[in-house]
């Protein structure tokens, strides 16, 4: 029985959308639904929703938002009309290949992974292959043990189980590591749940291509040096900020898992509380000691104290940089 939803948010994506739309058409396992929240698009990207509606082979239930809700919102309210089993993000300017849904799909029913996630071909404007998205060097079950807390999942490659997003109040999910005055943004927060919730299952073989273009362009531009000493030296502080503030946030989620006897967290938990500590005291260090010989000498202190060479020299070369 196909259960699986597939939640998309659009917005003036009209250039190429209907290639995204035929190529879920086109999959092996058909979706259960297509659920689609076009946020205020003044271009003809509502008109091709409707036109791909008319025909598709499964339903296709078009929101149209009456204020821009932004790209985050957008998401978490297409995945709360869902009513599947599992949901899929879909992105509206991508392409799936054949086997995306067939493949999420035997992952989270034979595995009992909490989410399936895969590698990705990159693709230019013309549909390409210009590179690959390889966020994991194998395939497997991941956990913290084996994936970076401040690393994601892109969202077009998720597809999750929808009932672990009831549970933590979304008002309560953590802020953003990159827009630090909004909350935790979509993709990020499903894969934390995940990684909180049980199993989570990585396939290294590219299941989309996911499209690079002027809006979306992918990997970083260069900076000159002292561009890049500039940019550090006023956000560092903010940097060591957003991540205590995420890992506190996340110890309390732990800690009331805990208090409901939602299954054992003592690993999740004390990876959570070590990185709260640890951002914690680094930002304290900095917003606390003004200057470089302070700050070197605070160091020194904590060095003795943690035995943590690596991470002296981390915070020493980072003391040095703001004081240039």
């Amino acid at each position: 029985m196909r259960d699986i939803s597939v939640a998309m948010a659009t917005y003036r994506g009209e250039k190429f959308l209907a290639q995204q739309l035929e190529s879920i058409k086109a999959q092996t396992l058909a979706p259960l639904e297509l659920v689609v929240c076009d946020d205020c698009s003044t271009d003809r990207t509502v008109a091709i929703l409707e036109d791909f509606a008319a025909t598709a082979p499964f339903p296709v239930h078009i929101h149209r938002n009456a204020a821009n809700l932004g790209y985050i919102d957008n998401f978490m309210k297409a995945i709360s009309l869902c009513k599947g089993k599992y949901v899929a993000l879909s992105d509206q300017d991508d392409v799936w290949y054949d086997t995306k849904l067939q493949t999420a799909w035997n992952s989270l029913e034979t595995n009992g992974a909490w989410l399936h996630s895969h590698s990705a071909t990159l693709i230019d404007e013309r549909g390409a292959a210009i590179g690959e998205l390889r966020p994991l060097k194998q395939a497997g079950i991941v956990s913290y043990e084996t994936f970076s807390p401040w690393d994601t999942f892109f969202g077009f490659t998720c597809t999750f189980r929808r009932d672990m997003i009831a549970a933590v109040p979304l008002e309560k999910r953590p802020i953003d590591l990159i827009y630090g005055d909004k909350l935790m943004a979509h993709d990020r927060w499903i894969t934390h749940l995940a990684l909180l919730s049980g199993p989570v299952d990585y396939t290294d073989t590219p299941l989309a291509g996911y499209r690079q273009h002027g809006d979306n362009a992918f990997g970083a531009r260069g900076r000159g040096v002292m561009r890049k000493i500039r940019k550090f030296r006023a956000e560092y502080v903010n940097y060591l900020s957003k991540r205590a503030s995420i890992s506190q946030a996340m110890t309390d989620i732990l800690r009331d898992f805990d208090r409901k006897g939602a299954g054992d967290n003592r690993d999740n938990l004390s990876v959570w509380q070590s990185l709260a500590r640890d951002y914690g005291a680094r930002r304290d260090l900095f917003v606390n000691h003004k200057s470089f010989p302070r700050r070197a000498a605070a160091l020194v202190a904590r060095y003795r104290r943690d035995r943590n060479l690596k991470g002296l020299a981390q915070e020493f070369a980072a003391a040095a940089v703001l004081a240039f």
